[in-house]
């Protein structure tokens, strides 16, 4: 039986990557084991040890050929045990790393937290953590992922947490806002509407957003005005305004 069902999958597979379902992660990763993780993933859905083990089989084979979200998955088999795989966490790591290195937004996100936290070895580092957090959200798969969103929401939430306290980067309600708003798109009711309009407030009163936005529209004049020499009163009144600035010639 497990036969017959392993040569189903890697038809319906190969026919998925042929009709360019898949070229989002062939396009990002390679394509290179790509058809061995999707086998895999097609196995996990299945109930029953004969499936662990073939999803097992198509992991590793994902990742010896050195795709990166094979790679991936692999190193969480290792670190979790998952399908009863054996734990080896020097494994899981030494793969965790491979993965995040090629750019892959799931490791990137994993090795950050293992940053942010001080796991796995890690010296904890609050400002590379927010770097690979930005990095990972810049993989175009991690956002396609259907079944599996955490790690996309995740890295948001960690981000706008890091903004609201300082950790690692600028304080910034705005900014915290913003991170809180995109996990509501992907995943609505995530979120306390509270914590929204709290910061929606905060925002609005926040004496350091609004000298940011000054700063800001004060470097844009700046760099408008060293290509404008000479300029009538109404002329100039029209460049500040432009720029933000409310005058009048009044």
């Amino acid at each position: 039986m497990g036969g017959a069902v392993e040569r189903k999958l890697l038809r319906l597979v190969k026919g998925e990557i042929q009709s360019g379902r898949e070229d989002v992660t062939k396009n990002t990763y390679g394509e290179a084991g790509l058809e061995e993780y999707l086998v895999a993933s097609q196995f996990v859905n299945l109930k029953g040890d004969i499936y662990d083990e073939c999803a097992r089989k198509y992991y590793y084979k994902s990742s010896e050929m050195g795709n990166p979200i094979g790679q991936f998955s692999m190193a969480v088999l290792y670190l979790q045990g998952t399908l009863s795989h054996p734990i080896n966490n020097i494994l899981g790591v030494e793969l965790m790393l491979k993965s995040s290195k090629a750019g892959c937004g799931l490791a990137l996100f994993s090795e950050g937290m293992w940053v942010l936290e001080g796991k796995y070895g890690k010296q904890k580092d609050p400002v590379k953590a927010n770097k690979m957090f930005h990095k990972a959200l810049k993989d175009p798969v991690l956002s396609q992922l259907k079944q599996n969103k955490s790690p996309h929401v995740g890295c948001l939430i960690s981000l706008a947490h890091m903004r609201l306290s300082g950790l690692g980067c600028s304080k910034s309600y705005s900014a915290a806002l913003k991170h809180f708003k995109a996990v509501e798109e992907i995943e609505p009711g995530k979120i306390n509407v509270m914590v929204i309009k709290r910061l929606e407030f905060l925002e609005a009163v926040s004496g350091v957003e609004l000298q940011r936005e000054a700063d800001f529209r004060n470097r844009r004049l700046k760099e408008m005005l060293k290509s404008i020499q000479f300029q009538s009163l109404g002329d100039w009144i029209l460049l500040y305004q432009h720029c933000g600035f409310e005058l009048s010639v009044e």
